[in-house]
């Protein structure tokens, strides 16, 4: 199925996206599926919205004993976009991550990430307690794996980001945009004037629209939004 074809089928269903994933990978022998996401804002603390249809207990627990932070498929994500298959090697300085885990019915998973242009990275894990996953099997399903996680990615961050980064919204002219990428080339409002022949109070009048569209408090940060959101 080619790619657009899958995201209008899921995406065009009324039931939850993330459900339609869970069942998907369900007939694709995974009892279970988790996805997570970062959104881009704020950098000092990004949000992190997961979802997934683990056990409470398992979810109580991984949250009890801040996992999030020592996961290896987590980190593995949010430096790679290649798939990554689950081995007790790699849970080796994750404290009680991997014997937990397994005490939950988890032993046996894979996953992949994807990330925006804006920032945003998700990554969907799918698992199960019985049968190990073979290099063939893994190689079978990773396209499958890699178009939900496109979909999950690409929903989810348009809605999360609208609803937590309305900013990203904004739409800026070509004149706006010429100003802030000579902002990021360490140009003062005064030389920016100089070199695009605009009075000063003229450069400062964008610069304030921007500021404005773009929720930032400087210029420094109206351009860190504006690149981590792709409109420069």
């Amino acid at each position: 199925m080619q790619r657009n074809d899958y995201f209008h089928s899921l995406c065009s269903n009324d039931v939850g996206i993330f459900d339609l994933v869970a069942s998907k990978a369900k007939k694709m022998g995974f009892e279970f599926s988790a996805f997570g996401m970062k959104l881009p804002f704020p950098l000092s603390m990004p949000r992190i919205v997961l979802q997934n249809n683990y056990l409470d207990s398992w979810n109580q627990r991984y949250a009890a004993q801040a996992y999030l932070g020592v996961d290896p498929t987590v980190r593995h994500g949010l430096r790679s976009d290649n798939l990554i298959v689950w081995d007790p090697e790699q849970f080796r300085d994750a404290g009680d991550l991997w014997e937990d885990a397994n005490a939950h019915g988890l032993y046996h998973g894979l996953g992949v990430a994807r990330r925006l242009e804006n920032g945003t990275i998700g990554m969907l894990n799918l698992a199960r307690g019985a049968d190990p996953i073979s290099v063939q099997e893994a190689q079978h399903v990773a396209t499958e794996i890699a178009l939900m996680t496109d979909m999950l990615v690409v929903t989810g961050s348009n809605a999360l980001t609208e609803l937590h980064v309305p900013e990203s919204l904004a739409s800026l002219s070509e004149r706006e945009k010429e100003i802030l990428r000579w902002t990021a080339d360490g140009k003062t409002s005064s030389e920016i004037g100089q070199i695009l022949h605009l009075s000063l109070a003229t450069v400062n009048f964008h610069v304030n629209k921007m500021l404005v569209k773009l929720n930032a408090v400087n210029k420094t940060q109206a351009v860190v939004k504006a690149l981590m959101l792709g409109m420069l």
